[in-house]
């Protein structure tokens, strides 16, 4: 569960940064069952326009949730509310970063 969320995340911006670029939809079941979303769009840009939305909380807060703590390392905590006026705490949406990203 964990991971789909941040493979929204990353998808959602992705799709915001692309236009009208293409999708492409390799999600797959695991061997217990449990949907693995994965999908991936080719986005137009250099790697420190991109890097910097998806790697720190303050860009992050831009396009996935206005009130979000997010620590980019294994294990790193993922805290967000989508709510602005919300209290940030144990009651929103809580995930840990389960593998440091790879930079092509």
């Amino acid at each position: 569960m964990r991971s789909k969320i941040l493979v929204g995340v990353l998808f959602l911006l992705a799709v915001s940064t692309a236009g009208a670029q293409t999708v492409r939809d390799s999600s797959f079941r695991i061997e217990n069952g449990e949907r693995v979303l994965q999908q991936s769009v080719v986005v137009a840009a250099d790697v420190t326009s991109v890097w910097r939305p998806i790697s720190t909380a303050e860009g992050l807060r831009r396009f996935a949730a206005p009130r979000l703590e997010f620590e980019l390392r294994p294990g790193g905590r993922w805290l967000a509310r989508f709510d602005k006026d919300s209290k940030l705490d144990e009651s929103g949406i809580h995930n840990r970063v389960l593998s440091s990203p790879r930079i092509y």
